[in-house]
């Protein structure tokens, strides 16, 4: 599977248990003395409604506190008042700036809400009228894609009004076409930065007059892709949509240090602040295929009320009166030394350690923007903690039972590592059958590692060869006296066919095991009380057909009919073995992140292309296996063969008609 997808997929992995977790069932049925004479049977899983209930509450519960951690800090001192205080708020029409005219106006502030769209700003001043009871809410028409629009606002406002309190810089664009303004600019810099740096500096008068003046700039996180190029200002060489965005909030963040710093004693204060990220009609000019992707993770996304809180602060609380310069997220200072300094090294002008404070900032700010993977992988596994437990499923807790002088066959190599693990600490003898003995090897001496027991040995086996299986089988005769448990837990999904046209799939999860287990079966009737334990799944219930009556086949149906056919065999075998002491299980493991998902590529997976699952028995390669099948189990089964036989014989009869 490509790594891009196997990207994507991995948040599902949360939802899956772990390797250890899928075990349990397969070492609860090799080793619970309670299931001693328990035979036929399919395990798996029941969870109880409590459990059920349980698992919603928690779910819940984690998307409750995900959703609070998301929305970030808030500013709680409503009683502060800004009785008198005159505030100018960019772009108040909607979004933060439109949340935070009307936190302002509750609190008895008299703003002007300056806007491009005089009609959406009217409507919007009307809602904040309507829904605040404060009649001092003005509608003023400002154009940040031209100079001389902000020239004429302010010549305006200085008739109205003496002085400025808060002037909130908030208006912005993002993701629009490359275009110039007829100042020369390209337009997105100077809607977000130049037009406002204008405005901010026209009306400094105005702030000086007021008791404590306040700039507040909007800025946003996104700077971190922002690269600016002095002989490139304008991006009329090379044009990035993201890159424009960011270069406009990055220019936003360098001026405010040093705006700040010639401000210094005048008692007007000039921060900036990132709001977060919050679905605004910031991002109306975003194409709308990423519009429905980014919808899908609107769950870590602050509200617009939320997103507003940190300009609140900054425009309101009386103990940021003297603060200046400074960088803010999540209603807190984003507090580092080392930004500082750069901020203020004359340096800056050039832009060369912008980078570096960038990801200075970067790296102390808000998960939900800049980390947002880590916030998909991480923040969930944490809040989401019993949830995840509750994936996990039953735990085979009884740790005490020992299995001295056990000798346990295990099939299926790196994925039975860790029911291999788990027996081997229980003092058993463990050989594994493997495809890959150098492979085997690495797997033993991890186990040696990580029980202690050196009593684990390897044997070469492929399900995919019948030559293999009988060498296997022959092997361990002739080197152990007895067979106390077989687990046959080796699958794979492969849509290929082997030299005889058999299809792979079905060929390794189940005739492979078939084979194996009726080769070492007078082994284990020796050892009894001896088990056979067999890894199926739930995803049998897929197969639309019986395991032997299907004309063609996909990987996946394949896979489907392997389990069915191990279920139905587990059922035949157990009551064929009923009285010997041999006990037959098979078991559902559960959704695992194992490696037989990303070992199978997605074409095998979802292959476009049909192969033919069983030729017709005049067919020589096929007729020659089913020969070989039937005679080993009229050898050790008896009548079964004949059931075989026959079922293969109506099997094509039914295909026929």
């Amino acid at each position: 599977m490509s790594k891009p997808v196997m990207w994507i997929l991995s948040p599902l992995t949360f939802f899956t248990k772990s390797v250890k977790s899928g075990a349990q069932t397969t070492i609860r049925l090799a080793v619970d003395p309670d299931l001693s004479t328990v035979s036929g049977k399919y395990f798996r899983e029941k969870i109880p409604l409590e459990n059920y209930l349980f698992g919603a509450a928690a779910a819940a519960m984690g998307i409750y506190w995900l959703r609070k951690y998301c929305e970030g800090g808030q500013f709680q001192k409503d009683h502060v008042k800004m009785d008198g205080k005159v505030v100018i708020i960019t772009g108040a029409n909607t979004g933060i700036g439109k949340e935070t005219a009307l936190d302002l106006a509750r609190r008895n502030a008299k703003i002007y809400l300056a806007c491009r769209d005089y009609d959406r700003c009217e409507s919007a001043r009307k809602e904040i009228v309507q829904a605040t009871g404060n009649t001092e809410v003005y509608n003023r028409h400002l154009d940040l894609n031209t100079l001389d629009s902000v020239r004429e606002f302010v010549e305006e406002f200085s008739k109205e009004e003496k002085h400025l309190d808060v002037l909130i810089n908030n208006a912005g664009v993002m993701f629009i076409p490359h275009s110039i303004t007829k100042e020369g600019c390209e337009r997105t810099l100077q809607v977000n930065h130049l037009s406002h740096f204008l405005l901010s500096h026209l009306l400094l008068d105005h702030l000086k007059r007021a008791p404590q003046g306040r700039i507040v700039n909007v800025s946003s996180l996104a700077y971190a892709y922002a690269k600016i190029k002095k002989d490139d200002l304008h991006l009329e060489k090379s044009f990035s949509k993201m890159q424009a965005y960011g270069n406009s909030k990055l220019a936003q963040v360098l001026t405010t240090q040093r705006f700040a710093e010639e401000l210094e004693g005048t008692g007007v204060t000039v921060n900036s602040l990132h709001p977060g990220s919050i679905k605004t009609e910031i991002g109306r000019n975003v194409a709308k295929p990423l519009i429905w992707i980014f919808s899908i993770f609107t769950i870590f996304t602050k509200s617009v009320k939320s997103g507003a809180q940190t300009t609140i602060r900054l425009a309101v609380d009386p103990d940021l009166s003297t603060v200046s310069g400074k960088y803010f997220s999540d209603c807190e200072e984003v507090p580092d030394k080392k930004l500082e300094g750069q901020g203020r090294d004359e340096d800056i002008r050039n832009f060369k350690v912008a980078r570096r404070m960038m990801k200075t900032i970067v790296e102390r700010t808000s998960m939900v923007f800049n980390v947002f993977w880590t916030i998909i992988m991480a923040i969930p596994k944490r809040l989401l903690a019993p949830v995840r437990k509750y994936v996990q499923g039953g735990q085979f807790r009884k740790g005490f039972v020992q299995l001295e002088d056990k000798i346990v066959v295990i099939t299926g190599g790196e994925s039975s590592l860790e029911i291999a693990v788990d027996l081997a600490r229980r003092e058993a003898k463990i050989v594994l059958g493997v495809k890959d003995l150098a492979k085997g090897e690495k797997i033993i001496d991890e186990i040696i590692d990580r029980t202690g027991n050196t009593n684990v040995t390897v044997q070469e086996l492929n399900l995919a060869s019948f030559d293999s299986i009988k060498s296997f089988a022959e092997h361990f005769r002739e080197n152990e006296k007895h067979l106390d448990i077989l687990i046959n837990s080796f699958e794979e999904i492969d849509s290929g066919r082997n030299e005889e046209g058999i299809e792979m799939t079905m060929l390794q999860n189940h005739y492979g095991h078939f084979l194996l287990t009726l080769l070492l079966l007078d082994v284990l009737r020796k050892s009894s009380p001896s088990r056979i334990v067999v890894k199926s799944s739930k995803l049998h219930r897929f197969s639309k057909k019986l395991p032997q009556e299907s004309t063609g086949t996909s990987s996946c149906s394949g896979y489907f009919r392997s389990k069915l056919a191990n279920v139905l065999f587990t059922r035949h075998l157990a009551r064929k073995l009923s009285g010997t002491g041999v006990t037959v299980n098979c078991y559902h493991e559960g959704f695992t992140a194992q490696k037989i998902l990303p070992e199978a590529s997605l074409r095998k997976l979802i292959a476009p292309f049909w192969s033919t699952s069983l030729r017709h028995p005049d067919q020589q390669p096929r007729l020659q296996f089913v020969w070989q099948l039937t005679l080993t189990l009229r050898d050790y089964l008896g009548n079964f063969s004949l059931t075989v036989k026959r079922w293969n014989r109506l099997r094509w009869q039914k295909i026929q008609h």
